[in-house]
């Protein structure tokens, strides 16, 4: 229905956004690219907000725009933490469900900003996630070990402290940077 179309929209603007500040973070060193990156980031981060807020049962979008809040704020709303982590986990009971790991593992991240505590740690989240695909009778056309570790990758290479980001918090690079290790 129209929700549904709406979330989507939403969660592929933010995308669209987030590839734009990836761009103009990787290829454009000056100065005026870099606060164009950050200012992409911020409107993805509100894109994904809008879609989690349209669908608050849709972890993924929620994951996205708690990381980018994070990253650009270095705080994490408790509530809507709690909300991804809760659908989430929800979404991990299915059977042949993996892609919930990944938004899983990504909150136990998180989770040293919020310190609410997660069922398993991140590296259980991944290692079900790895068990759950090797299972199967075909990999998946888009393979969310990949995709999970470009994410992690994001907080070793650019969402760092020494780049402005997590402002006032704990820099995520290092236990990123651990936890992508396992999905090589």
């Amino acid at each position: 229905g129209g929700v549904a179309a709406l979330e989507e929209t939403l969660g592929l603007l933010g995308s669209a956004e987030k590839r734009l500040a990836e761009l103009c973070f990787r290829h454009l060193g000056d100065d005026q690219s870099q606060l164009e990156s950050r200012r992409a980031l911020e409107r993805a981060r509100d894109w994904y907000r809008a879609a989690f807020e349209a669908n608050p049962s849709h972890h993924w979008s929620g994951v996205q725009y708690l990381v980018l809040d994070a990253a650009l704020t270095g705080t994490v709303d408790t509530e809507d933490w709690k909300t991804a982590y809760r659908a989430a986990e929800v979404d991990r009971r299915r059977p042949n469900e993996y892609w919930a790991q990944g938004s899983l593992a990504e909150l136990a991240l998180l989770d040293q900003l919020v310190h609410q505590g997660t069922d398993l740690s991140a590296e259980a989240y991944l290692n079900e996630m790895k068990e759950r695909i090797a299972a199967m009778n075909e990999a998946p056309a888009y393979n969310p070990l990949t995709a999970t570790r470009l994410q992690l990758a994001r907080y070793v290479h650019w969402w760092r402290q020494d780049r402005g980001f997590f402002p006032g918090a704990s820099d995520l690079a290092s236990e990123a940077e651990r936890l992508a290790a396992l999905l090589v």
